[in-house]
């Protein structure tokens, strides 16, 4: 077994991106936030400008939200905005521990509409409901058909960009956009094209 004491050199000795790379194979989610937890402030620099945008999103969305303000605060806003995008529905949580000059440079550096829909998300008190849900989501109406509603999901697919949530479930919604349920995405791929939502 590998004692934490050599895993947490490891951390502070990373050199290029492959060691990068091979650091995320050997160490857990947890490990990762303890150990750049831990990094002095020149360590993070030089840690964040390692990550490149496969090696920085999975960092980002495998450690604490702290320790992913840490990472961002350490790279300059628009290499920041890249690893902000990579987050999905986390980087409100992430831009929460980000206050005024920070936050606002670094959206500044992201897509507009992501931007829109993280500064809506931050509106809300952190501990509402409102600030942790997925702000981006494909929908079909339940009146289409299976062939249908795959069209659907392509269609919205420029509009979410890879920020939705995909291989769960697709929200079904009547005339009116109200919620009616859900199906799993699998089940409306397997499903016969003809077949109702």
């Amino acid at each position: 077994s590998v004692s934490t004491e050599s895993v947490e050199r490891r951390a502070a000795e990373l050199a290029d991106a492959q060691q990068v790379r091979a650091w995320l194979l050997e160490v857990a989610p947890a490990e990762r936030s303890r150990q750049i937890g831990e990094l002095s402030p020149g360590e993070l620099s030089r840690f964040a400008a390692l990550l490149g945008p496969r090696t920085g999103a999975e960092v980002m969305r495998s450690v604490e939200p702290d320790v992913a303000a840490e990472l961002v605060r350490a790279l300059d806003p628009r290499s920041s905005a890249h690893l902000i995008e990579s987050l999905i529905d986390d980087a409100a949580e992430v831009l929460r521990r980000l206050r005024g000059p920070d936050r606002d440079a670094l959206l500044a550096g992201v897509d507009a509409e992501f931007a829109d829909t993280v500064r809506s998300m931050l509106q809300w008190p952190s501990e509402s409901v409102a600030a942790h849900m997925v702000p981006e989501a494909f929908t079909v109406e339940s009146a289409l058909t299976a062939a249908q509603a795959e069209e659907a999901v392509r269609a919205q697919a420029p509009r979410v960009r890879g920020r939705a949530k995909v291989g769960a479930q697709i929200y079904v919604t009547d005339a009116d956009r109200g919620l009616v349920g859900v199906v799993e995405f699998q089940d409306l791929v397997l499903a016969t094209p003809d077949q109702q939502v």
